[in-house]
């Protein structure tokens, strides 16, 4: 490591010796008369885009996987890979005994709560349990009674332990009768029962809406318009087991889905217009516009840099063009007609942030600091009142090129 370190300073400092050198090489010709040899650029007045090129995979617009998590069978199957469908048409039909019988019961269950909160609401079941604790008082009158006689005879021993110790558990199970059914009408006296039923009801409604729920999804129907991409459903297999089952795209509606640099999404936006091209159509360029842009940027895969998906539509797509195609995106994030423009070798960004040119007059350069507009793929948009079309300027500049230094064009006459 030291070495290395060692290895490091050594070029650091070998490059910075050679800077100084060439800047003291150039101030010194300038000094005696000498003039730095150049090449030179131009200031061109012209039209100016700025692209995001991205590659995606073509998707349908509206697209939808169907699967169902029931255990049932299915039964029929209604549609081929290939087809077109409609949405709401049956795609296929799962067995359906055991989610009727399951139905059938969860509306009986519902009907029986409904009853008893009925009853409570008005006043029978006070009625009712009233009438129940009176019978209930006198089967523990009577029990209580019989084991009174039973204790008698088994004291003069006409009776066996074993009797007496049945009549003492039919005195205990009536009393805990009777105690209970005295309880049951201080609670619906009191309306803690009514409580209880109304949650109860509640409770059985649930299930019966999970019940018609599952009922209806034996019916698996397409959710969207489109065509059948996909098929993987057979009869006589559990539905839950194919996964997945139906796959459906709208394929008169598809889309263009990448993913474009953090680095470059800040020139992305809504409504944007694209070219977009693809191996599988050479022949044609597709128009495009962006329709959507993730919130958040995602890595992709083991790459640490992070992305952000886009979504583009296809404007009027042709016949042939499928999902699953890869393509190429050309968005046009910026253009301007009559623009100011020049090569990027003709800048310098110095250390105060700024982006310079250097203009040759009379054979000497004059620094001009200006501002950036649209940036293209070989030129960019010089913004700047002191520069005009036809302008030269010195190519590669560098940190020795000082405003007056004396300058010759290479391959012009000295």
């Amino acid at each position: 490591m030291g070495r290395f370190k060692s290895k490091k300073f050594i070029i650091i400092a070998a490059v910075l010796l050679i800077s100084a050198v060439a800047a003291y090489t150039i101030i010194r010709m300038n000094s005696q008369g000498a003039a730095l040899e150049v090449e030179k650029l131009q200031v061109d007045k012209t039209r100016i885009t700025s692209d995001v090129i991205i590659s995606g995979t073509i998707r349908s617009g509206d697209e939808a996987e169907i699967n169902s998590e029931l255990e049932d069978a299915v039964k029929a199957v209604y549609v081929k890979e290939g087809e077109r469908v409609s949405k709401g048409q049956m795609l296929a039909a799962l067995e359906t005994d055991v989610l009727r019988t399951r139905l059938d019961s969860a509306r009986i269950d519902l009907d029986i709560a409904d009853r008893e909160l009925k009853d409570s609401v008005e006043g029978t079941a006070l009625y009712r349990l009233e009438k129940d604790a009176d019978s209930k008082r006198i089967e523990y009158e009577s029990a209580k009674s019989d084991y009174e006689k039973t204790a008698s005879l088994y004291d003069n021993g006409a009776v066996s332990k074993k009797e007496l110790d049945d009549a003492q558990k039919r005195l205990a199970s009536a009393k805990n009768s009777y105690d209970i059914s005295l309880n049951d009408i201080q609670e619906e006296k009191s309306g803690s029962s009514r409580k209880i039923k109304e949650m109860q009801v509640e409770k059985q409604r649930l299930a019966l809406e999970l019940a018609q729920s599952q009922y209806d999804d034996a019916v698996l129907k397409s959710p969207v318009d489109g065509t059948v991409v996909y098929a993987n459903c057979k009869v006589g297999i559990e539905a839950r087991l194919q996964k997945p089952m139906f796959v459906v795209h709208n394929l008169d509606k598809l889309q263009v889905h990448a993913n474009v640099s953090q680095f470059e999404i800040h020139k992305v936006r809504i409504g944007q217009e694209a070219i977009i091209t693809g191996d599988a159509f050479p022949d044609s360029k597709l128009a495009g516009r962006i329709s959507y842009i993730a919130p958040s940027a995602l890595a992709e895969g083991t790459q640490t840099e992070k992305s952000v998906l886009v979504k583009l539509d296809i404007i009027d797509p042709p016949s042939g063009i499928k999902t699953g195609f890869s393509a190429d995106v050309d968005i046009v994030t910026g253009e301007k007609e009559d623009a100011l423009v020049v090569p990027y070798e003709a800048l310098l960004l110095k250390s105060d942030g700024k982006h310079y040119v250097y203009k040759i007059e009379g054979g000497k350069l004059r620094e001009i600091p200006i501002e950036l507009g649209i940036e293209g793929d070989l030129k960019v948009e010089a913004i700047s009142a002191l520069l005009k079309a036809g302008d030269v300027l010195a190519a590669n500049p560098d940190d020795s090129f000082k405003d007056g230094l004396k300058v010759m064009v290479k391959g012009e006459q000295k």
